[in-house]
Formats: C-alpha cells, sequence, structure tokens
C-alpha cells in the first residue's frame, strides 16, 4: 500500500507526500469536498511526525534495497502501514466528523458516521468517541497531542543502529514491540485518556508517563541525516546526506498550510494501475487511435521493465502515451521520443493532448523533450502555486505577454474552483483546480489586467475542454460540460 484511502473521495500519496480531492465525487455536495479535506489533511499532517516521515522516506527508498527480494519489500511497506493505521485512519475520521459537528450538531454527526462511513471506518471512530463530547479546546489538545505521541517512537533515530531495514525480520520484531508501534501506543494512551481527560492539558512527557508509554523528542537534523545515509546504504546510492540538507519540519498551523499547499483536486479514480492495456507494439496502440478522446503524455521514468519494452516494442521507451476513450478504456505505450513526435504529429494530431506542467517549457512554447511536437491542447498544473511560478517566468521574460482567463467553480459557493488561462497566440489552455479561492486569487493578482475569456472563445474550445472535464476532473463523459456551463439551465449531452 502506498496511499490512504478514504472512500475514493480522497487521497494521501505516503511516498510523495500529496493530498488529493476527487473532484468528480464532491462536484454535487460542497460537504462532501469540506469532510474529504479535513480527512485527507489529518494524514498529510500525521506524515510530518517521526514515524510518519520514516515511513515517507523508507518508501521513497524501499524500491531500490538491494538485499530484499520483491515480495519482501511489499511486506516490509505493508508492516509500516497496518502498524499505522490505527493512528492514521482513526484521526482522520475523528477530524472528519468532528468537521461535520461544526457545520451541523453532534447528532447529525453521528447519525452520518454511522450510515455513511466503511465499517472497519466506523469501529475504528468509536473507540475515540469518549472525546467526541469534550469541548474545542480539549478536543484540538486531543487530536494533536495523541498524534504526537503515538507516532514520534524514535524510529530514525534507532534505525541505523538496530538495522531496523536489514531484513523483514528484524523490523517485524521491532514493531510487535508495544512501544514501537503507533497503533498499539494510541490504544495505551486512549485507555487512560478515557478516564482521565483533564491530562490532555499537561505537556506530552507527562501525557507520556501518566499513560505509561516512551516519550521521544522529535530527531535532530544530525539524526534524520543518519537514518537519510543508513537507508541509502541499503541501495545502490552513492549520496551521502548531512545536517544541512534536512529542512525544518513545520507544526501546528503551518503543518496544514503546509498540507494544503500540495493539495491536487483532481480525479483520484484514473486508475491506470491495473485498469488499463499495456500496448507496447505501437501499431496496436495506433489500432485504437480513431476512437481515442484524449491522450495524456510524458517523459517516462520506468527503470524496471525498461529492457521487456523494448524488446517487445524495437523502441527506447523513453515517452509515455496513454490514450483514453469517452467509455473509460485505457490504452498505454511507451516509446522513443523520434516515434512519439511522429503519431503526435500525424495520427494523433486531432486529438485532445494533455500534459503536466512538468513536461512543458512555457517560455518555448514546446515539450521539454522536443521542439518539434505540436504545442498541447491542455497544459495540467497539480498546484495553483505551480501555474503561479510557470506565469512569473513567462511575465519576467515577455513583459507585455497577452493574456486571457476564466475562474470557474463548481456551484455557487462550493470549494472546488477551476482556473484558466490561455497566451495569445497559442493554443494550449493551462489549467489548475484548487480547494478554495486562495490560491486562484495570487494567479489573478499577477496577471492582473488579463482580459477573461469570452462565452464564445470558451465555447471554441469545447472539445478540449470537455475533454479535460471528464478526464482530468471524473465528470461524466456524455455531458456536454461547456454548454451545460453556458445554459445554465439544464444539461446538455455531447453529441
Amino acid at each position: 500500500m502506498s496511499n490512504w484511502f478514504h472512500e475514493v473521495r480522497g487521497k494521501y500519496d505516503i511516498a510523495d507526500r500529496w493530498i488529493g480531492i476527487d473532484y468528480g465525487k464532491s462536484f454535487l455536495d460542497p460537504q462532501l469536498s469540506n469532510l474529504a479535506l479535513a480527512h485527507e489533511s489529518c494524514h498529510g499532517v500525521i506524515a510530518m511526525t517521526e514515524f510518519g516521515q520514516a515511513t515517507h522516506v523508507a518508501y521513497r527508498f524501499m524500491d531500490e534495497f538491494k538485499h530484499l527480494s520483491a515480495e519482501e519489500k511489499k511486506e516490509m511497506g505493508q508492516l509500516l502501514y497496518n502498524s499505522q493505521l490505527f493512528v492514521q485512519e482513526g484521526l482522520a475520521t475523528f477530524l472528519q466528523v468532528s468537521q461535520l459537528r461544526k457545520a451541523t450538531d453532534s447528532k447529525n454527526a453521528l447519525l452520518w458516521a454511522q450510515n455513511e462511513l466503511p465499517r472497519d471506518y466506523f469501529e475504528r471512530l468509536q473507540k475515540l468517541l469518549f472525546a467526541f463530547n469534550w469541548s474545542q479546546k480539549y478536543r484540538d489538545f486531543f487530536t494533536s497531542k495523541l498524534c504526537d505521541l503515538s507516532m514520534e517512537t524514535g524510529i530514525r533515530k534507532l534505525a541505523h543502529k538496530l538495522d531496523l531495514f536489514g531484513s523483514l525480520e528484524k523490523l517485524k520484531s521491532y514493531l510487535a514491540q508495544e512501544g514501537n508501534n503507533p497503533n498499539l501506543r494510541m490504544e495505551k494512551i486512549i485507555n487512560v485518556l478515557k478516564y482521565k481527560s483533564w491530562l490532555i492539558t499537561k505537556s506530552l512527557p507527562e501525557i507520556a508517563q501518566a499513560c505509561g508509554v516512551t516519550y521521544h523528542d522529535f530527531s535532530s537534523k544530525r539524526e534524520v541525516a543518519d537514518f537519510l545515509n543508513y537507508l541509502a546504504g541499503l541501495t545502490d546510492s552513492k549520496r551521502i546526506f548531512t545536517p544541512a540538507d534536512i529542512g525544518d519540519t513545520p507544526k501546528g498551523a503551518e503543518a496544514f498550510k503546509s498540507v494544503a499547499e500540495n493539495m491536487i483536486v483532481a480525479n483520484m479514480n484514473m486508475q491506470f494501475t491495473g485498469n488499463s492495456m499495456a500496448l507496447f507494439n505501437i501499431d496496436d496502440f495506433l489500432h485504437y487511435a480513431d476512437r481515442i478522446d484524449i491522450i495524456f503524455v510524458n517523459p517516462s521514468d520506468e527503470t524496471k521493465h525498461r529492457d521487456l519494452i523494448r524488446a517487445i516494442s524495437g523502441n527506447e521507451p523513453e515517452i509515455n502515451i496513454a490514450g483514453i476513450y469517452k467509455t473509460g478504456e485505457k490504452y498505454v505505450t511507451s516509446t522513443s521520443k523520434t516515434k512519439a513526435s511522429e503519431i503526435l504529429n500525424n495520427q494523433l494530431s486531432q486529438t485532445s493532448m494533455m500534459v503536466k506542467w512538468g513536461g512543458y517549457d512555457i517560455l518555448k512554447d514546446k515539450l521539454i523533450w522536443s521542439d518539434e511536437v505540436r504545442s498541447p491542447d491542455l497544459v495540467v498544473y497539480n498546484t495553483t502555486k505551480q501555474m503561479l511560478g510557470a506565469f512569473k517566468r513567462l511575465i519576467e521574460k515577455n513583459p507585455a505577454v497577452e493574456l486571457s482567463y476564466i475562474h470557474i467553480g463548481a456551484s455557487e459557493g462550493h470549494p472546488l474552483q477551476t482556473l484558466i488561462i490561455q497566451v495569445k497566440g497559442r493554443v494550449s489552455l493551462h489549467v489548475s483546480n484548487a480547494f478554495g479561492n486562495k490560491g486562484i486569487i495570487e494567479v489573478l493578482n499577477l496577471i492582473k489586467g488579463s482580459k477573461k475569456i469570452t462565452d464564445g472563445e470558451f465555447k471554441a474550445y469545447k472539445k478540449h475542454l470537455n475533454n479535460l472535464f471528464s478526464f482530468w476532473m471524473g465528470l461524466h463523459w456524455e455531458i456536454d460540460w461547456v454548454e451545460t456551463m453556458l445554459d445554465k439551465k439544464k444539461i446538455i449531452f455531447r453529441k
């Protein structure tokens, strides 16, 4: 497992440390968006604890471990995941239901939890409900201090001394001990707090002592560097980490702010892995070209199966191309830059082409790997912060550049919002979704004076925009979203 999921409305990626809110699942109900945000933000903050950061780094290095089999690596990752499952999902669900309590009341929030949560989520929540009717101050102490005390296990200080990742058995033995396992630590703490609520106002060392768990200070930068060097030493990496390489970990409100800045609002249910057909013979892939609605193109970072793909395709797997039908079928291929350039400019020239901002040079209006390939129709940014950085570079390079934009809300007052920008004289539409308008306002302030995209212009782009809304945002393919937005009264279907 590499992600924390909650009813596919949200996602926290452990290895890459970002939270995601599913646009399509939250589109019709703003309340669901707020609940998903509360849940996933909690995962993001828990990830900044001692055990959370150790897990993140271990996941990043684990694929490259030389001493473990593929099955052992998978089981090691599962061990780390399972040992904090109660902490992660218990606290995240508690925070989620508390958010609903603020918006409604305690009775409605608990009724929703009982009726809507999966059984295992509700069972974890029940163990924490003794604190649900505490005062707001006590509940805030409860979630933050319980999180810290459960997850601050000292694992990064001890890993290299005990060689915890040297074998599956060593890590398994370590996590079997109550003091080293976040789930078991939390069970022990709540068994005391439910009878002694006043303890939650005390310092972390005092609470730990009263609950019978060992208190650990947060690792120093030297200890974090030692942990990184230990894990790197289990791979072929030659990098040496020093305390100067270690940043500061945000706490409290700053932690939530940091999480929000790395939040992706998109389709969390694309499911390319295990839900698409790999066709590395390019002719097989092109057999479906005339029915593909949108292609997603990005440079390949494939290492494990590179030789196999090269043998099947006859090309170096440098560029990945995913083709998506409106009926849901997905076809993926990987080919050379030369071959990719050829088919993108010919057989796939009329298909909506989407790329991520990292694969696109906004100054040259070209893909980073080719000056010959046509400009993409859609450039998607995970966050408004990334969009802001890109347009700052463009404006600094060309202060006279003319831009147009449209700012769209999922519905009136809905937290899910979208900003679309076009550069005059170019075909590409630049798109970023956001939760709330704070990041969007920052971009709009940067491009102040730009004109709004007219209804006519918006309609002229509808082929690419409808494909974007359906693929990247997870909305129904059958609906003509552009025409529906412009009509504002009835749903209009694609022809």
